[in-house]
């Protein structure tokens, strides 16, 4: 079975650092790992996905010791 390099990532952010919770994932901070825009299963630097809140580094800043549930409320509601 073949994927692509982007389910790649996600695959190891969900397996490797994240212990299956999807949600972890998403709300992840660790805005300097090289895989960090990648996570999402979605390619960061198209027109499409530019705006995404959820691949802007500056959205995650100061959010390192909250929860997943409280990060993703916090960057739901700067949409």
């Amino acid at each position: 079975m073949r994927i692509t390099p982007l389910k790649a990532v996600r695959l190891k952010c969900l397996e490797d650092c994240m212990c299956g919770a999807f949600n972890e994932v998403k709300a992840c901070s660790s805005i300097s790992c090289n895989l960090w825009k990648f996570r999402l299963n979605k390619h960061p630097f198209t027109k499409k996905n530019r705006n995404d809140p959820f691949l802007q580094e500056s959205n995650f800043e100061g959010l390192e010791n909250k929860s997943a549930k409280e990060v993703i409320k916090i960057i739901e509601n700067k949409k």
